[in-house]
């Protein structure tokens, strides 16, 4: 798209994102399921804030490395 407005073909991101991009399936939450999916991330978070404690004692490794590290 950038290469698109640079060589003028589309004057603006806008227009060349209105031209190039197409939505097959559009995807809205489910809000019966709020309250679970809330649950279970509040969960993770205590389990990955207490996994970081354990590797910050030399205890275990991290769960989680970026990608080349």
């Amino acid at each position: 798209m950038s290469s698109g407005v640079g060589a003028g073909i589309y004057t603006n991101m806008v227009s060349a994102s209105e031209a190039l991009v197409s939505w097959d399936k559009e995807y809205t939450p489910n809000p019966e399921k709020f309250d679970i999916y809330n649950t279970i991330k509040e969960q993770w978070q205590e389990v990955y804030e207490n996994q970081l404690t354990l590797v910050d004692k030399g205890l275990t490794d991290t769960m989680w490395k970026a990608p080349g590290i």
